[in-house]
């Protein structure tokens, strides 16, 4: 319905409007009485003078009898006015701030604690988890490269622990002079004590003079770079720049082998070229000779390279003894091919000591 003083729309049931307070509905009497309220004729009563009490009761024109009766009686609910309507929206607006201010300063506690936590688990936190997985890498690392070292070491030891009978041999005969070397039952060791009992410096690879005066030493080396030590022993001869080898030595990981098998009684000079091949070089006479380049395999020499020169002419060794020419240069590189004696590690053979392998 509409409000007839203001003209606004309101709900039904309202007593009052609630934008100018204008009453709706007018009063509660009767509009063809005209005093607004029931004649004593067409009222029922009970008892004569309840009956006359009240039908006797003067009224006053245009009064809204029935209105202040019904106030007067006893049990008839208090008009809805709109100051009452009012207090009962700000009673319940009341009872409601209360919840409200608390769902906010609980939201607003929770957030502030989600913003804390997330700010020290990515400032403080991750970055020391992060710190800390590093570090771990990088230990984990270290230790597998130590493991990967040790494993490596432990390997070299154990191959070289398999010529420690040879070279305290050699040591023992070098710290005698050589004397008793022609009788051992290594051939370069025999071979070299019968240069010392000769005292020969003619058609050997090594002479008397550069053994008794120069420094003996030896190193092990990959001669196949097949992944087995092998053993040379060399002495620093000449001018002090290069070692001639007295004695090679490969293994099958049981045996020994000797690589140079005795010839150090012939004119063949031995060392190790600048590709780590074992390298034989001798001459039979001013204007002929041969260059022989060896690997080893399963602790054997084998031939790689097999090259001689004869008057000028320059050749080959084919497998079958034949022989087929060859360009001068080829012949002269493997003859001059840089030496790698000094890339080895040598040590002086008086300060050998027996390596001791894990489990030995």
């Amino acid at each position: 319905m509409y409000c007839p003083q203001c003209g606004t729309n309101v709900a039904d049931g309202l007593n009052f409007c609630p934008r100018c307070g204008a009453q709706l509905g007018g009063g509660s009497g009767n509009p063809d009485s005209p005093g607004g309220g029931a004649s004593s004729e067409s009222s029922p009563t009970v008892g004569g003078a309840a009956t006359y009490a009240a039908s006797s009761t003067p009224e006053v024109p245009g009064a809204a009898s029935s209105g202040a009766h019904d106030a007067a009686t006893p049990g008839t609910p208090a008009p809805d006015t709109l100051s009452a309507q009012v207090s009962r929206a700000q009673k319940h607006s009341k009872r409601r701030l209360p919840m409200l201010l608390i769902v906010i300063l609980v939201t607003l506690a929770l957030a502030a604690a989600a913003f804390a936590a997330t700010y020290v688990y990515q400032n403080v936190i991750l970055p020391q988890l992060e710190e800390q997985a590093q570090q771990q890498a990088e230990e984990d690392l270290a230790a597998e490269q130590q493991a990967e070292q040790d494993a490596q070491a432990a390997e070299e030891a154990r191959q070289r622990a398999v010529y420690n009978d040879i070279l305290t041999t050699y040591r023992d005969s070098q710290a005698q002079g050589w004397q008793n070397a022609s009788s051992s039952t290594l051939n370069d060791l025999a071979a070299l004590g019968a240069i010392v009992d000769l005292q020969e410096d003619m058609n050997v690879s090594v002479t008397y003079d550069e053994l008794v005066s120069g420094t003996v030493a030896y190193a092990y080396t990959d001669l196949g770079n097949d992944g087995t030590l092998d053993l040379v022993i060399g002495v620093l001869s000449g001018n002090g720049d290069a070692y001639k080898l007295i004695g090679a030595f490969s293994t099958d990981g049981s045996t020994t082998t000797s690589l140079m098998n005795g010839s150090l009684l012939m004119r063949v000079t031995w060392d190790v070229d600048i590709d780590g091949y074992l390298r034989s070089v001798g001459a039979d006479g001013a204007d002929a000779g041969s260059v022989t380049l060896y690997t080893v395999e399963d602790g054997n020499p084998v031939i790689v390279q097999h090259l001689g020169w004869r008057d000028g002419s320059y050749f080959t060794y084919n497998d079958d003894g034949t022989t087929s020419p060859v360009d001068e240069s080829e012949v002269s590189n493997a003859r001059n091919a840089a030496q790698t004696d000094f890339y080895l590690d040598w040590t002086p053979l008086e300060d050998f000591e027996p390596v001791v392998a894990d489990g030995e």
